[in-house]
Parts: structure tokens; sequence; C-alpha cells
């Protein structure tokens, strides 16, 4: 199936990327499938989406891979395009579901990297679906890497603690219970 048509089967991608063993390879059909998609806002964010829908839908352990790639490749589509529709959104808030602790500077990043993003990805999302102290020890163990921005680690670790000090919702079940009823998830 090539790039172009790849949109209206949002699984194609999702499967041909679970072939795909190395991260080079898989890298590189994930830049083919997406410089694929319809350009502008609307019609690419619908199919990609929908890819959200599938991964989501039909999650294995080995799609985390897939869903940071996706994740990496619409935040700097957020930077160059300064937007943010319901599918970066939808891939952060599956990353925050099936993720692990670190990957909450993937999400920082999309959060980070628009006004748009910074509006519609919410700080909860940081939180990774863990509690306080997991992510503080993932936290300590990045201000031991001494290639780490203390500025940058600072913010981070403000936005990541965040949601257990003062979350808008009242609590983190129903933050995902109203995500998952708005995402159809």
């Amino acid at each position: 199936m090539s790039p172009a048509s790849e949109h209206s089967d949002p699984m194609s991608l999702v499967q041909r990327a679970r072939d795909v063993r190395a991260p080079e390879e898989r890298e590189r059909l994930v830049a083919a499938s997406l410089a694929g998609l319809p350009s502008g806002g609307d019609a690419r964010d619908r199919a990609l989406f929908e890819v959200a829908l599938a991964l989501w839908r039909n999650w294995r352990p080995e799609d985390l891979a897939l869903t940071r790639l996706l994740v990496r490749h619409e935040t700097q589509a957020m930077r160059r395009e300064h937007r943010c529709g319901d599918a970066p959104r939808a891939l952060c808030f599956l990353l925050h579901l099936k993720g692990e602790a670190r990957d909450a500077t993937l999400i920082y990043e999309a959060k980070t990297s628009s006004f748009d993003a910074a509006c519609s990805i919410e700080v909860e999302m940081l939180s990774m679906h863990r509690t306080r102290e997991e992510m503080g020890a993932f936290l300590d163990g990045l201000a031991l890497d001494p290639t780490v921005d203390p500025k940058w680690l600072s913010q981070l670790r403000e936005w990541v603690l965040r949601p257990f000090d003062a979350s808008d919702y009242e609590s983190h079940v129903s933050y995902c219970e109203g995500l998952r009823e708005y995402f159809g998830m």
C-alpha cells in the first residue's frame, strides 16, 4: 500500500511498524507514511487521529515505539506549523497511559512546541499515570545527567509535579475518563 493511501487504512501503518524490528527502518517507515498524509491541518489531523485510535483499539506493548515516533514527528510539525489538533493530543494521551516515566519528556516537548499545544495538551499528561514518588525518582535521575539543561529540568519538574499538587481535575481517574470519552477510546 502506498503511503498516500495509507491514511484510509490506519491499521496499515500500525501493522507495518509492528513488522519492522530495526529502529532506523521504523523511523523511515513513519517518516514516509506521515509524508503521504493529506497536507493541511484538518485533513492531516483526522488521518493521524485514526492511527491513534487504531493503536488504542489494537494496542500491543511493541506499539510503544511507534507511539513515541509519532509523538516526536508531530512535535516537530507543531513547532513548524504553530498548531495542535486532536491527533497529537490523543497520541500524547496514549503515551501517558501506556508509556514509561521517561516518556514525560516527549509529552513535555510536545506541550511546549507551540501555543496551541501548550493550551491543548494538559499538564496532567506529564504525570504519566504514575505516583508522585515514581515521577520524582525519575526527575531525580535526570538531575544526575550532566547533559541535561538545569533550566529545562526545572520547568519539567514543575510541570510534572503540578498535577499531584494542584490538579485542575477532581481526580486522575475522572481526567482519564473524560479524555477517553472525548476521543472515543
